[in-house]
């Protein structure tokens, strides 16, 4: 399924981005799309994908954590989604979770 398919339901669904980073004093902008993807998905990108990307040493050491990151903060979609009030968020947040799965062979 489509990342974007996703996105684009629970912007419908909420009137919110699903992914809006904030640049800080401390993170960029990237990195903090990239910590809000892996909170949310709660997956980590495969080695094998992220090296695909000519910049992953800009951002993950060699297991693929996150370099400018400790810990992301626990956030499920499922519990951004009830913030919302959605009343069917267990079955909405299924359904984009599956629209977010990182890996696109599986």
């Amino acid at each position: 399924m489509s990342r974007t398919l996703g996105c684009m339901i629970f912007e419908l669904l909420t009137g919110r981005w699903l992914f809006n980073p904030q640049e800080g004093q401390i993170l960029r902008i990237d990195d903090g799309h990239l910590a809000k993807i892996a909170e949310l998905t709660e997956e980590n990108l495969s080695y094998k994908n992220l090296t695909r990307s000519r910049k992953y040493d800009e951002y993950f050491d060699e297991s693929g954590k996150l370099l400018h990151i400790d810990q992301p903060f626990p956030v499920t979609l499922e519990s951004a989604m009830v913030k919302y009030g959605l009343s069917e968020a267990e079955a909405d947040a299924a359904f984009i979770h599956a629209c977010l799965h990182l890996d696109p062979e599986e």
